[in-house]
């Protein structure tokens, strides 16, 4: 069960590229609707990433890591022991949750303007 659960908060997490999606595509409709017309996934991945927040993001989980991922009973002892190695949830989230978050970012917004085209049928 805890398995399940921990993927489907992942999934939660890189869904929630289509809210932040939609925000950017409002912020610049007219960059963002050049880029769909064009296809142009480079440039919208390039649009969308914002390389100071994504490095921020993994200094907070190396932080939250740091404090969450260990024992508290273990706090002043020598042989400090962690439940995982804060690197790693770093590492996951650089390799895996944030580009898998920016691919949902990237067909949300490819599909944006399909959106608006019903809206006025």
């Amino acid at each position: 069960m805890a398995d399940i659960e921990v993927l489907q908060s992942l999934s939660r997490r890189i869904h929630f590229g289509k809210f932040v999606a939609e925000a950017k595509f409002r912020n610049e409709k007219e960059r963002f609707t050049k880029l769909i017309k064009e296809k142009d996934i480079p440039g919208i991945e390039d649009a969308i990433t914002n390389a100071a927040v994504e490095q921020k993001i993994l200094e907070r989980l190396l932080e939250k890591g740091k404090a969450y991922g260990t024992d508290p009973t273990l706090k002043f002892s020598q042989h400090i022991q962690g439940k995982v190695k804060p690197e790693t949830i770093v590492k996951i989230y650089k390799d895996y949750v944030i580009p898998l978050t920016k691919k949902v970012e990237v067909d949300y917004l490819l599909r944006r303007l399909e959106v608006e085209d019903e809206d006025k049928n």
